[in-house]
């Protein structure tokens, strides 16, 4: 993820490779859940969602996965479905580590306060 001006922030892949188990201790049964997107704006070009940030909002442009990642979670999954349902939409990543591609995506939405990670709990 990298900062394309001080109110827009790109989020969607890049960052920690995983096996499983982030560095967080998150695992495949951990709790995924949306965060308090305002806005969203989509175009074929991608889409910009608008983030409730306290007092003010955050303007995050998504990847095409990215998209798909806030798009799986709907309002709440977990990581191991997550896995599943990218496995399904966009087929293996080119190095076949697929926990470790959805787990660097997840933390970049997590950063950008798009999504937040818990440990498990009864859904």
């Amino acid at each position: 993820m990298t900062a394309s001006t001080d109110a827009t922030e790109d989020a969607g892949a890049g960052g920690v490779a995983g096996a499983g188990i982030g560095v967080d201790g998150w695992a495949g049964s951990s709790v995924v859940t949306a965060g308090p997107v305002v806005d969203r704006f989509e175009t074929d070009d991608g889409i910009v969602v608008m983030v409730a940030s306290g007092a003010a909002h955050r303007i995050v442009r998504l990847s095409p996965l990215g998209q798909a990642l806030l798009d799986a979670v709907g309002d709440v999954t977990t990581l191991g479905e997550l896995e599943a349902a990218m496995l399904e939409q966009l087929g293996p990543p080119p190095d076949g580590d697929l926990a470790g591609a959805v787990l660097s995506a997840v933390h970049g939405l997590v950063d950008t306060g798009l999504l937040s990670v818990s440990p498990p709990t009864s859904m």
